[in-house]
């Protein structure tokens, strides 16, 4: 694969190359694949543009594919690109916290079941309930 052609100019605050045409703003790498491909940006509405490179300033045609936003979230978890546990920006909880819950739990206890739990940790009770059936935060043992 040919190396990527990062864009050098303006980017916006996810790190996308932006660009203007006809006094409208675009992200460079969709004019990129649009030009690319001899077509009109209105002709991708509702796509969304991938990078094969998983590299956002690129704007390298061979790079880019189209797909759907299905698409690129299935790309983004084939790719191990999706935070997870404590590196998840909306984590309020550990793993040291779902270690305890999961320890601490006693089901139908009034001071160590779900609600009792959640109170302590700021949760909701069906956080705690998902944490010890392990329908969240399955990577922690």
């Amino acid at each position: 694969m040919s190396d990527c052609i990062n864009w050098s100019k303006s980017l916006g605050h996810n790190g996308y190359g932006l660009t203007t045409r006809n006094n409208k703003t675009y992200r460079a790498h969709r004019l990129a694949y649009c030009d690319y491909h001899n077509i009109d940006h209105s002709d991708i509405k509702g796509m969304v543009v991938r990078h094969t490179c998983d590299n956002r300033k690129c704007v390298n045609p061979e790079h880019l594919v189209i797909g759907t936003h299905q698409d690129n979230m299935d790309d983004m978890k084939k790719r191990n690109r999706t935070a997870k546990g404590e590196a998840h920006g909306r984590a309020k909880l550990s793993e040291v916290d779902i270690k305890t819950i999961r320890d601490r739990y006693i089901r139908g206890s009034k001071v160590h079941g779900s609600t009792a739990i959640a109170k302590d940790f700021g949760v909701a009770f069906q956080t705690v309930s998902k944490i010890v059936n392990r329908h969240r935060w399955q990577s922690v043992q």
